[in-house]
């Protein structure tokens, strides 16, 4: 996960968060985010990685994603 703090043309402060979500969990993220930020403004995109069998998950990656937004 990856955060960069910035400002915008409608805002003084922006956040902007970057994560890497295993599909299976997008939903549950996407159930706690409308809840917490009804306003947020989000992209979905799909990520590979060029190394065949190459891992980019950690297996408590449910628990990193659920406590960054205090869950």
């Amino acid at each position: 996960m990856t955060r960069i703090e910035g400002s915008g043309s409608f805002s003084h402060t922006v956040t902007i968060i970057l994560m890497i979500v295993p599909r299976a969990e997008l939903g549950r993220l996407m159930g706690v985010l409308s809840t917490r930020h009804p306003d947020i403004l989000y992209t979905v995109e799909d990520v590979r990685n060029i190394r065949e069998g190459a891992k980019i998950f950690h297996k408590d990656t449910r628990s990193r994603i659920l406590g960054f937004f205090g869950l």
